[in-house]
């Protein structure tokens, strides 16, 4: 997610452009997303640095911001015009979990011990019964050795994890399952002149 300083700066580029003194020069600008979800990246910040520069601390945002919310899960709509009313309830029920999650809605358990309390259990259907990172991606992608999986099969499934170190060890681990050859293309950060 962008970062309050960053949303302002355009802010006063657009009324001085404009030369308008109104949010964003009087333009209408539209802002789509889930809040709940990205916070922005401030490296080094604290808890309440990273809060302090979400975009509803902008000055304008009080004032001048419509809030619309999407009413239709079309995810479950597809599910249930597909006649599968197993997947439309799946993602229902999923729907919810994450929206009480966002909401800060959803039951929390404590540990014992010195554990900070606040957790949130994960539903028991995205369980996963090993520690064997192997066998966590030959669960979610049990076809990846089919050469003629397509891009829809990827994008229906996915491994999460907080790290980047992670994604890349997954990422990696994903690639050597994959039957095709891997070929590596590098950017070029620098124009050459001829």
């Amino acid at each position: 997610m962008i970062s309050k300083d960053q949303i302002e700066t355009v802010d006063r580029t657009f009324q001085d452009i404009l030369k308008n003194s109104l949010p964003f020069g009087g333009c209408l600008v539209v802002f789509a997303g889930d809040f709940r979800q990205v916070l922005p990246v401030i490296p080094g910040a604290s808890r309440s640095g990273i809060v302090s520069q979400c975009i509803n601390t902008c000055y304008f945002w009080p004032r001048g911001v419509a809030k619309l919310k999407l009413q239709t899960n079309m995810r479950v709509q597809q599910a249930l015009q597909g006649d599968n009313p197993i997947l439309a309830d799946e993602l229902e029920r999923f729907f919810r979990y994450l929206l009480q999650i966002g909401e800060g809605t959803a039951p929390t358990v404590s540990l014992p011990g010195n554990i900070p309390s606040g957790f949130i259990p994960i539903l028991i259907e995205i369980h996963f019964k090993s520690s064997n990172l192997l066998e966590l991606i030959r669960a979610v992608y049990a076809d990846i050795n089919n050469s003629s999986v397509g891009d829809q099969y990827f994008a229906g499934r996915v491994i999460l994890t907080p790290k980047n170190k992670n994604v890349a060890v997954i990422n990696k681990l994903i690639l050597d399952f994959m039957p095709n050859r891997k070929i590596t293309y590098y950017s070029r950060d620098q124009i050459c002149d001829p």
